[in-house]
């Protein structure tokens, strides 16, 4: 049995992968604001828990070596803002 693409299932899937791709946008962001110190204690926790600190340092020195100014013309320093939700009233 094929599946439809455009099931409910499959939309309800969506919906809860961009539910939690939001969420980890709100708490990077608030994460980010506690400091460097905290990023790196993340980062380093994220490593030892997942038994590939190696990989983790390996991308954080590939971000690290991303042009700041490159990234901020392309508005890759920023997250996409949030889609609106369009709310009908039956008249």
């Amino acid at each position: 049995m094929t599946r439809n693409p455009n099931s409910n299932a499959t939309r309800a899937s969506r919906n809860s992968g961009d539910a939690a791709d939001l969420r980890l946008q709100r708490n990077v962001v608030k994460v980010r604001r506690l400091g460097d110190r905290a990023v790196y204690e993340l980062l380093r926790e994220l490593g030892a828990v997942t038994g590939h600190r190696a990989t983790v340092e390996s991308v954080v020195a590939r971000y690290a070596a991303i042009d700041q100014t490159s990234l901020y013309v392309t508005r890759g320093d920023r997250f996409t803002p949030r889609p609106l939700l369009l709310v009908r009233r039956d008249p």
